[in-house]
């Protein structure tokens, strides 16, 4: 393609990203499927300020360090988003008749 091996680094790190940020919503949409709000907003908000705060460091690293910051954000809000979902899927009984019981 004629690329930098820098650009095919960043571009490297960015299709990684993209395949945890891919992950992560799924486990976003699962919970939405759940109902569970509390913990899809906590996972937006994660990615959010991890993406920020990473890309805002890389970015003053330099051109070798760009794409890192995204990847690594993923990576953390992929990670976040597993333990929830585990968490919740794992008391799903619990939330199903008593969480969401009205009559409670």
């Amino acid at each position: 393609l004629g690329m930098n091996l820098v650009q095919i680094s960043v571009f490297r790190f960015g299709i990684l990203g993209a395949a945890f940020q891919i992950l992560t919503l799924f486990m976003m949409i699962t919970l939405s499927y759940f109902d569970d709000r509390k913990h899809v907003l906590t996972i937006a908000a994660t990615f959010l300020c991890t993406n920020a705060l990473f890309t805002y460091i890389c970015l003053h690293l330099g051109f070798a360090w760009y794409g890192y910051g995204y990847c690594l954000s993923c990576i953390v809000t992929f990670a976040l988003a597993a333990v929830l979902t585990e968490r919740y899927v794992n008391r799903l009984p619990y939330h199903t008749f008593i969480t969401r019981n009205l009559s409670l």
